[in-house]
């Protein structure tokens, strides 16, 4: 649950009351929501939603799915719905708000890699103004305050080196996701859509996706779907049915010479004759140079 300091207080709150965070751009799909309705018809809010006093009503830092429910709910049952406890922080100012929305989202939502490198850089730009509030935070990383801060707000511990690897990840789906969106006219759409959503796709397979033509798309698309295939899996599979460049063929030239100069090199010392092992692994590369022509 969502935390704000100790100044907390319960309160049913009139749902004409309650506004919408504006930094709140968190996809919900209406079967979420359809979900979350029958939940809360049947039991209840697990959670109460966490909001501030603001302007002549209150902000939702946290719950907005939950608030968009009841607004639904009370269409049909506004006596029972009309209101909807929550959690009241009186001592949350901008700044704490935005960490807290951020704070929670990223432990309580499906986002894609670009979403949540999104969050997370939000979160890294807040530190410094952090820092200068609280001295003792100077000379700690970054990323262990980002850590500190989701494990204190959320109840839900994440270490330092996972804030680390998020924001690696994040940093390259973004890279990734605007690539997608530059070549989107080349994309088919079931690509563009997986390219966004799941994470582990280079720029070099967003490439090779969009340099085929939309038949040769929709075969690998099938071949991805049917075989499982990860995106590094897919990526592997790209660059063996990639079509052979010189760059290739003299790489695989520089390999096979490099082994020979190595035999006669062995012979002139030792006098010995080569191992049946390297002369069967120079056979193999001769294959693949032979291939390659």
């Amino acid at each position: 649950m969502a935390q704000a300091g100790n100044n907390l207080r319960m309160e049913s709150i009139p749902l004409e009351r309650l506004h919408d965070h504006p930094d709140n751009d968190y996809p919900t799909s209406e079967s979420e929501l359809a979900d979350l309705m029958a939940s809360i018809r049947s039991d209840g809010l697990a959670q109460l939603p966490l909001v501030r006093p603001h302007g002549d009503g209150y902000q939702i830092i946290a719950g907005h799915r939950r608030v968009e429910c009841y607004r639904r709910l009370a269409r049909e049952d506004p006596a029972s719905y009309g209101t909807i406890p929550c959690n009241v922080a009186t001592d949350c100012d901008d700044e704490r708000a935005l960490i807290l929305l951020d704070a929670t989202n990223l432990m309580t939502r499906q986002l894609t890699p670009a979403e949540r490198a999104r969050r997370f850089e939000r979160l890294w730009k807040a530190v410094p103004a952090l820092r200068k509030k609280s001295p003792e935070l100077r000379g700690v990383r970054t990323s262990q305050v980002i850590s500190d801060i989701i494990t204190r707000e959320t109840g839900q511990p994440i270490s330092r080196a996972s804030v680390d690897r998020a924001m690696a990840a994040g940093r390259r789906a973004k890279e990734v996701a605007e690539l997608a969106d530059r070549r989107s006219d080349e994309l088919a759409p079931e690509w563009r859509k997986e390219i966004r959503r799941r994470e582990g796709f280079t720029p070099e397979a967003v490439n090779a996706i969009a340099g085929k033509d939309e038949s040769a798309q929709h075969t690998l698309w099938a071949d991805y779907q049917r075989e499982q295939m990860t995106p590094r899996q897919l990526e592997r599979s790209l660059e063996r049915k990639a079509p052979k460049t010189d760059r290739d063929v003299d790489q695989a030239l520089d390999q096979v010479t490099k082994l020979l100069r190595d035999v006669s090199a062995w012979n002139a010392k030792y006098g010995a004759e080569v191992s049946a092992y390297r002369l069967d692994y120079i056979r193999r590369q001769l294959d693949k140079l032979q291939a390659l022509l």
